[in-house]
């Protein structure tokens, strides 16, 4: 087991001391290695892979639990499964106090309940059937691809995941092997300038997407983030300088949200800071007035 600590500023080291001798008298070796400053989730997994020894890898984030059997299940699974490189299992979903949410919607057939995707690169534009914590692949497959994109500060999994895919064929059990932590404190929705990376990444593989459900997929979710990125800058008092590439170009929406967020642009910042607060509040009143309205 390798635990790399991202320079957090918890207890961490004391709490990998405290369980290390129960896993070494079970004869697993712990390794532990803390890195100086925060550098990413590409980075610190790279760094994981570059200590381990074994033929498969199976990455946990903190936040993340495997239940009993999800190694025991999806090491079956690539022995069944010998053509394939990645294996992964169903998961339930948790907030951060640990409360179910409901299973992970991977919107696959209900039956069989264990089963093999074909080269599913396309099937993962549309939608990521797993989370990363649900996964176990062969390190040949990961060192094949050239690992984690340490570029990517948020995407990095699913451009990992996306590239294999584009490669290798995927083997999955639904059976609810991992509980995902679904809160507000997650990587995703906390990184600064997240849009942009997603953004990176979403450009990295759109020219390859062919089918056109898939496609039309990739698109409206480009382009949600490029709102999302124009509104963040406005929030900020930043100018799109820095990002003009992510946000001209051939996937730039014509919404009239997106036109009015770029005349905000030309307006002085604390216009623009203004504009994304009445579009907040708009949207908090329009959530609540959908929750609250109740369908005969």
């Amino acid at each position: 087991m390798i635990v790399v600590d991202d320079g957090s500023t918890d207890d961490t080291a004391e709490v990998v001391a405290g369980f290390r001798r129960s896993f070494e008298e079970r004869s697993t070796a712990v390794k532990y290695r803390r890195l100086a400053t925060t550098s990413g989730p590409a980075a610190a997994r790279n760094l994981a892979v570059s200590m381990a020894e074994g033929s498969l890898l199976a990455f946990i984030d903190s936040d993340d639990a495997w239940r009993p059997r999800f190694l025991t299940t999806t090491v079956a699974l690539l022995d069944a499964h010998p053509a394939c490189a990645v294996a992964f299992s169903g998961a339930e979903r948790r907030d951060a106090a640990g409360r179910a949410l409901g299973p992970l919607d991977h919107r696959l057939p209900p039956q069989p309940r264990t089963d093999v995707l074909r080269t599913p690169f396309e099937l993962l534009v549309r939608h990521m059937p797993f989370r990363t914590s649900c996964t176990l692949l062969e390190s040949a497959a990961f060192h094949e691809v050239g690992g984690f994109d340490e570029a990517l500060r948020s995407g990095e999994d699913w451009d990992l995941w996306w590239r294999l895919a584009k490669r290798v064929d995927f083997a999955y059990t639904l059976e609810t092997l991992m509980d995902y932590r679904d809160h507000p404190g997650n990587l995703s929705k906390t990184l600064p300038d997240g849009p942009a990376h997603s953004l990176r990444f979403h450009f990295k593989h759109v020219a390859e997407v062919r089918d056109p459900a898939a496609r039309a997929a990739d698109i409206a979710r480009i382009q949600r983030r490029q709102v999302e990125l124009q509104e963040l800058l406005l929030a900020e008092g930043r100018t799109r300088d820095a990002y003009r590439d992510l946000l001209d170009n051939a996937f730039t929406p014509r919404s009239l949200r997106f036109r009015a967020g770029r005349a905000a642009m030309r307006a002085p910042a604390p216009l623009g800071r203004t504009y994304v607060r009445a579009l907040r509040v708009a949207g908090r009143a329009r959530r609540k007035v959908l929750s609250a309205y109740t369908p005969r």
